[in-house]
């Protein structure tokens, strides 16, 4: 069975990586949502929320916020550069309170977009993620490839992020679990069998 650790993840994104909020839904592509979005009309946060847009990751930190979302069958990362004034508002809000989506939208919806790029064009093609079979995961590593959301180690199956998408890669050979297993440093000796598109990763990560 899949070993996930989104919750996990998740508390650390929130916790340590970012000042501020961070929230995640469901990245999986949907040809259906909002495929008709005139995405380079978007000037504001404000203009993606109002068109029907939800966000699927979000974040900020003391620099920018960000908006990730989905139009058709593309991703999209919309970036602001903030004050830390508004950096300072964002930690602020509450998860708990029953207006915090409210809350939230007054302050990000005034944000200018600095930056909006279609990550879709940054996805690995299948033929370049072929070349990396016969590479060892130091390799891997070495060229900016890190742990995901998980692994199954009966598959031999690790789920790494390369850029904001995340990547299938299967190991020749076996490792046994342990309470200090560290994902990166037990496939660093591993020889890559196969690697394809699992689907979004982190995509928040603009540092």
């Amino acid at each position: 069975m899949k070993k996930t650790m989104a919750l996990f993840l998740s508390l650390i994104l929130i916790l340590a990586v970012f000042s501020g909020c961070v929230k995640n839904t469901d990245g999986e592509t949907n040809p259906s949502v909002n495929s008709s979005a005139d995405i380079n009309s978007f000037k504001t946060i404000g203009d993606i929320i109002n068109s029907g847009i939800d966000s699927i990751q979000s974040a900020n930190t003391d620099r920018y916020y960000i908006y990730v979302f989905q139009a058709g069958k593309e991703y999209y990362r919309a970036v602001s550069n903030i004050t830390p004034e508004i950096s300072q508002s964002l930690f602020d809000l509450d998860f708990d309170d029953k207006n915090y989506d409210s809350k939230l939208n007054k302050i990000i919806s005034p944000l200018e977009i600095d930056k909006l790029e279609n990550l879709s064009d940054t996805v690995i093609p299948q033929e370049e993620l072929d070349k990396l079979v016969g590479k060892t995961g130091e390799e891997l590593i070495n060229d900016g490839w890190n742990a995901g959301m998980g692994y199954n180690l009966e598959t031999m199956e690790f789920y790494l992020n390369k850029g904001a998408f995340e990547y299938t890669v299967v190991f020749d050979g076996k490792l046994e679990n342990s309470d200090d297993f560290d994902e990166e440093e037990a496939i660093k000796p591993l020889v890559v069998k196969s690697v394809t598109l699992n689907g979004i990763g982190d995509a928040t990560n603009v540092e």
